[in-house]
Parts: structure tokens; C-alpha cells; sequence
């Protein structure tokens, strides 16, 4: 008869997605992980081989449903095979992970038992990571598929690409030798959930890694807060409900060229508590309901004229012609009236008043993209007649 296992240090968590989606982000960027868990959580500072990224992570102990660690232990491990553990549960399966003397357990009961899985502890790098200590200007709150779409779109230009961040937009440009791309969200637009800039803010990132950094997020969220200084590391902090993601891409000197070195001339950083944030996805509870989504009025030449609708006349009376008096021969005959044709002013209104054309937004969003690029250094928002050259044929 086996010996159960008894743990004192362990975390446990009631849906395993949830941790293993955050983890599937960090396995982007190392294969091992030390994570550093003490009695208010689990933090982790991780720097990729390429040294041009860097991912920062804090799960407090009440992002788990179940928490007991009461001394700081730091954890080095395989990521890929705690991953490949992982997978082998439903994604609503309750498990346990207790720390040993040697190895990381994983613990699930499946009916009345309980099922133990171990991977083999490595050992500790004891190499310290620094963080970059930036005090942002230029932070917005963006949706993360019109992002992604619009980093993608400057790789068939470039391999990288330039974020501009002012009060009023996001611009995000590329040059090279297939031509120039521009696109612009404004202050307002549904997909820019929040923006605020001190001041103008221009730097140049690897449009590659900007990619698939958002593609990793966008696994657990929707929205990314994007925070940028002029030729400084820009931050991704994904939108959770609880816990802090942070990824750091190095900047790029100029366009075409390879990122700098983020561990350069960094402090260490200070962890700050940041406002829960309501938007969230998948398996990751939010504490309470996701605000309305502002309402945004539609645009004037997006409205449809309603239609006259024709209404029907009775038909016009034709007067009977006064009776002539026989008896008088000096009477003289009135003519009938000729009846004059009805016009139906219903008709004539749909003549004068053509209904206004729906133009699809896409195509409104391309051609304002085109205007943008054959009018560099314009960011106001073009009128329609401006473009009509750019929405003909586009239908």
C-alpha cells in the first residue's frame, strides 16, 4: 500500500487554463524559468537568450484559489515539461503545486484519488536580471487584434516599425523599399480604450518580435497597455483582472536595424501596484462586471435618409357639366372642366432627396489609410469629400 505524499508549500488553482495561458507567454521567451514564491506571491524577471526582450510577471497570492507559502523559496525549472504536465488536464481541472525537496508535484484527483506528477527542480542561476526603471509619458489602453493587424501590416514593409504616441493618437509607421505605411488611431476610436501623453513621444521597434509579443497576449486578454518614451524600451502590460504582466522590447536605432541592448544602463525596478483593470478573457475571472463600452455617435455620411413612402390619393372627382335649360334659347352652354393631373408630392420628395450611400467601414478604414500615406504629416481627420478619390472603385 503507497504512502501519501504530504506538501506544506503549495498553491493550488481551481482552472488550469488560467495559469497555463500565462505561462504559455513567458515559454515564448526561455525554456527555464525561476520564479521567485514567497508568502504575498509568485514574481519572476526573465530575460531572453536574444537579450532584446524581457518579460516581468507578479501573481499575487489571490490570483490562486488555494495559498500557503510561508518562507521565500526560489524555483528553477523546465518550463516546456511543467507545460507538456499541464496539458494533460482539462482545462476546468483542479490542480495543486507543492514544492519538494527536489522536484515540483502536481496534484489532481481524478474520481476518489489522487494523482501525482513530477518534473525534476534545476538548479538555481542565481544571475540577476535587471529592470528597466522608466518613468513613462505616453501610455494608452489599446485593443489588441487592431493593434496586432496594424503591427503585421508594416512587416510587409519593413522589419521594423515607429510608434508615435501623442495626446490625441496613436501612429504607428514604416518605411522601406517596398513603400511606406501609416495608420493612425484616434482619441475616440473604439479600438483606443484610454491615451495619455506629457508630451510626444517617437520611437522605432522590431516589428517581429512587436508581433508575436501581442499574438502571446492576446492569448489571455484583449487589451494591452502600450507605454513608450522617445528611443526607450517600449512596455506591453497585458489587461488582467489580477496579477502584472509587463514585456519590454528593445528600441531600434533607426529603421532596419537590430534592436540595442535592454540590459544597458537599467536600475532595478520597484514594483508598483497597478489598478485592477476590468477587460479579460477566457478562464481568467474578473472581480466584477466590464464597464459599458462608450458610445461612439456615427458618423454623418453613415446615416440613412429615410425613404418618402408614396401614399395613394382617392381619385379626383370630375365635376358634372350644368344641365342646360332647353326651354331657353339664350342659354349658353358651360363647358366642362378639364381635370389638371395630380402630382404626388411623395414621389417628388424621393426625386429631389436620394437616399444618402452606406459606406461599408472597411473600405472607409482603407481609404482613410491610403489618405494618411499620400499626405504624411496630416493626422486630422479627412472629411468625406476628401475621400472620394480614394472610395471610388472601392465598393
Amino acid at each position: 500500500m503507497g504512502t501519501k505524499t504530504i506538501v506544506e508549500n503549495y498553491l493550488t488553482v481551481y482552472k488550469v487554463q488560467r495559469l497555463k495561458a500565462i505561462l504559455d507567454v513567458i515559454n515564448t521567451f526561455t525554456d527555464e524559468v525561476t520564479l521567485t514564491i514567497g508568502p504575498g506571491g509568485v514574481k519572476a524577471d526573465i530575460m531572453a537568450p536574444d537579450r532584446f526582450r524581457l518579460i516581468q510577471l507578479e501573481l499575487p497570492d489571490s490570483f490562486f484559489d488555494g495559498y500557503r507559502f510561508e518562507e521565500e523559496h526560489r524555483v528553477t525549472f523546465n518550463l516546456k515539461q511543467a507545460l507538456k504536465v499541464m496539458r494533460t488536464y482539462r482545462k476546468d481541472t483542479e490542480i495543486a503545486i507543492a514544492l519538494e525537496e527536489s522536484s515540483l508535484l502536481f496534484r489532481s484527483r481524478v474520481g476518489g484519488a489522487d494523482v501525482d506528477k513530477r518534473i525534476p527542480l534545476l538548479e538555481d542561476p542565481e544571475e540577476e536580471t535587471l529592470i528597466p526603471k522608466i518613468a513613462y509619458t505616453s501610455t494608452a489602453l489599446v485593443n489588441i487584434p487592431t493593434l496586432l493587424t496594424m503591427v503585421t501590416d508594416t512587416t510587409l514593409i519593413s522589419d521594423s516599425c515607429s510608434f508615435k504616441i501623442t495626446d490625441d493618437l496613436i501612429h504607428i509607421g514604416a518605411n522601406g523599399d517596398a513603400g511606406a505605411y501609416d495608420g493612425t488611431l484616434d482619441r475616440g476610436a473604439v479600438e483606443l480604450i484610454t491615451i495619455r501623453a506629457e508630451k510626444e513621444n517617437v520611437a522605432i521597434y522590431s516589428a517581429h518580435y512587436l508581433m508575436e509579443s501581442l499574438k502571446d497576449l492576446n492569448r489571455i486578454t484583449d487589451a494591452v497597455e502600450v507605454s513608450i518614451n522617445t528611443d526607450a524600451p517600449i512596455r506591453l502590460s497585458p489587461d488582467l483582472p489580477c496579477g502584472r504582466i509587463a514585456v519590454y522590447l528593445a528600441p531600434c536605432r533607426e529603421y532596419g536595424s537590430t534592436p540595442t541592448d535592454v540590459t544597458l544602463g537599467f536600475e532595478s525596478v520597484t514594483w508598483i501596484p497597478r489598478p485592477t483593470l476590468v477587460y479579460h478573457k477566457g478562464d481568467i475571472p474578473a472581480p466584477h462586471a466590464p464597464e459599458p463600452a462608450p458610445e461612439v455617435p456615427p458618423e454623418p455620411f453613415e446615416l440613412e435618409v429615410p425613404r418618402a413612402i408614396p401614399h395613394e390619393d382617392p381619385e379626383p372627382e370630375i365635376p358634372e357639366p350644368a344641365p342646360v335649360d332647353v326651354e331657353d334659347p339664350g342659354a349658353e352652354e358651360i363647358p366642362a372642366e378639364v381635370p389638371v393631373p395630380h402630382e404626388d408630392p411623395a414621389e417628388t420628395v424621393i426625386e429631389e432627396l436620394p437616399q444618402a450611400p452606406v459606406i461599408d467601414p472597411w473600405i472607409l478604414h482603407e481609404a482613410r489609410v491610403k489618405y494618411y500615406r499620400d499626405n504624411p504629416g496630416v493626422y486630422e481627420a479627412p472629411a468625406l469629400e476628401q475621400l472620394q478619390p480614394y472610395l471610388e472603385g472601392a465598393a
